[in-house]
């Protein structure tokens, strides 16, 4: 299993269980000093979305879902999800 920390289309869950049947919602998550700006890093910025967890055998069907590696590329980074603790979790950057 991991962790994918969805934005945009892939907050909703008939998008993202279109390829990937697994995706199984864990809750609301918060990616800290970045911002949705598709450039990079960003001090005092948050990101927030959506947590799935999903199979490892989804995680190709996903790159495939989201043209990876060509228009984004995979990175972790740790992920601060509601009434949890902090996960490093799979992200699709652009």
């Amino acid at each position: 299993m991991f962790y994918y920390f969805a934005f945009g289309s892939n907050l909703l869950k008939e998008r993202i269980q279109l390829s990937n049947k697994s995706a199984e919602y864990v809750g609301v998550g918060v990616v800290n000093d970045y911002i949705l700006s598709f450039g990079g890093y960003s001090n005092n910025c948050c990101v927030y979305g959506t947590v799935w967890k999903m199979c490892m055998s989804d995680m190709r069907t996903l790159d495939l879902q989201e043209s990876a590696p060509v228009l984004y590329r995979p990175v972790e980074v740790s992920v601060k999800i509601a009434c949890d603790t902090s996960s490093d979790v799979y992200v699709k950057y652009v």
